[in-house]
């Protein structure tokens, strides 16, 4: 089922206040990730764990940076990467493929 978030007005908060940023990363990765342990990267052929997770200063925002093929940004950026959308999709895609459509406000 498609849902138009433009009807929603889903934001980034709406994401972030749902759901730990973690699992967000998780759920696409396909394996388990905290901030202080390197994991696979899937922008490229990673034998040896290269891709870091960070938090921001002020810790509202977990970064990840492949230190193999430079790839960095925030979730919403990862997203975007690995299913080739604008950000606004990426809020959308995330909100569907994890439920937070139906276990929300939505």
């Amino acid at each position: 089922m498609l849902i138009n978030i433009d009807k929603l007005n889903l934001k980034v908060d709406d994401i972030l206040n749902n759901i730990e940023q973690e699992k967000i990363y998780s759920y696409y990765l396909g394996q388990s990730i905290s901030n202080n342990k390197l994991a696979k990267c899937c922008f490229h052929k990673d034998k040896d764990p290269s891709l870091g997770f960070y938090w921001s200063r002020n810790k509202d925002l977990l970064y990840y940076n492949c230190f193999s093929c430079g790839a960095r940004g925030n979730i919403f950026e990862f997203v975007k990467t690995i299913k080739g959308c604008t950000f606004k999709e990426s809020i959308q895609i995330i909100a569907e493929d994890l439920n937070l459509i139906n276990n929300s406000k939505y």
